[in-house]
This record gives structure tokens, C-alpha cells and sequence, in this order.
């Protein structure tokens, strides 16, 4: 069942990006609001897509999941999947490479 629902999800992603070319060389966020590409609001996922000077780079999101991936579409049509990210412990963290004052910082030194 989850890999019906996967290869059903990587064939519409495909889809949008053979078929999309110019809407995804704006910089365009899909599925905000209803105004995604059909299919992908029932799916839940959240895609991104933004032009670079070698292509345009796609961020797909699922929030159920809490997992995101993202790919490099060049020139060409070809697509590359760069990363693949689980983001529940990222969300979990406290601090990250931060500068002072730190969070915890803040904590201790609460009035």
C-alpha cells in the first residue's frame, strides 16, 4: 500500500515537472490555498519550486510525514533527487549553530 501511494506520488511529481516548465521557472509555490496542481492537495504534499542559474530546484513537502526531499530539475528536463530529510527531530531541537544569547541562556537569565 505504501509503495502504490509512493510510486503514485513520484509519477505525479514527474508529471508536474515535464509538464510545468514555465510555471516552475517563476519561483512558484504550488498547493497553497487550492491553487496546486491537482491531485496534490488530496496527497497533502507541498511543493516549492525555484529558478537557479543551473535549473530550478524543487522542494517537495509532506507534513503528515514531517519528511521533505528535494530535486534539481536542469535544463534538459532531467531530474536529480538531491536530499531526502525527515524533519521531526530537526523541529525538536532547542538550538542550532545559534549565536548569543542562546535560548538557554535566555532561560537562565529570565527575570
Amino acid at each position: 500500500m505504501k509503495r502504490a501511494a509512493w510510486v503514485t506520488g513520484a509519477a505525479g511529481f514527474f508529471w508536474l515537472v515535464s509538464s510545468t516548465g514555465t510555471l516552475l521557472s517563476q519561483g512558484t509555490v504550488l498547493n497553497q490555498g487550492g491553487s496546486g496542481v491537482a491531485g496534490l492537495e488530496s496527497a497533502g504534499l507541498q511543493m516549492i519550486a525555484t529558478p537557479l542559474a543551473t535549473g530550478t530546484q524543487v522542494v517537495v513537502l509532506d507534513p503528515s510525514q514531517r519528511c521533505l526531499a528535494v530535486y534539481q530539475v536542469d535544463a534538459a528536463g532531467n531530474v536529480a533527487l538531491k536530499c531526502v530529510r525527515n524533519l521531526a527531530f530537526d523541529l525538536r531541537m532547542e538550538e542550532f549553530n545559534g549565536l548569543p544569547p542562546l535560548p538557554s541562556e535566555l532561560r537562565r537569565n529570565k527575570p
